[in-house]
């Protein structure tokens, strides 16, 4: 997969009370709903390997393509249970398995150059999982 090119509504699940924050988004910058934000240098964008945060999923689009850094903010769903393609997922994958992504919309669970946002709850399918994600700003550890 690769970054989201139109909004996409997740499928997030129960039990899991969602948090919200708003954070200014960096410039020339279009987040559609669905996808993984990350935060770098003082504002939001769109997750890549190379973010040093993991903030949570876009829960609408946020377009600052033709803004300056701060101009608009995304809102991100920080907290939440959320079915993903998850690439190396079976159905035998144990949970708490680490789930990372190396871009908005691309889950795997390979660390190398990847960035964890979440923990296996269960797999639902080869290829499709449950993932119970948090902020990296909200973990506790």
């Amino acid at each position: 997969m690769a970054n989201l090119t139109a909004d996409t509504v997740r499928k997030y699940q129960g039990g899991v009370e969602p948090m919200f924050e708003q954070f200014p988004m960096t410039a020339s910058v279009k987040a559609y709903q669905g996808s993984a934000m990350g935060h770098a240098s003082g504002n939001a964008k769109i997750l890549a390997n190379t973010d040093t945060v993991f903030i949570g999923f876009a829960e609408r689009q946020a377009d600052n393509s033709a803004g300056i850094a701060g101009a608009v903010d995304v809102t991100v769903r920080q907290r939440g249970m959320v079915e993903l393609s998850v690439t190396g997922v079976t159905t035998t994958t144990a949970p708490g398995t680490g789930i990372y992504a190396s871009d908005g919309n691309t889950f795997t669970t390979t660390s190398t150059s990847n960035k964890q946002i979440g923990k296996l709850v269960r797999a639902v399918s080869a290829g499709v999982a449950i993932v119970y994600f948090e902020a990296t700003g909200l973990t506790s550890v």
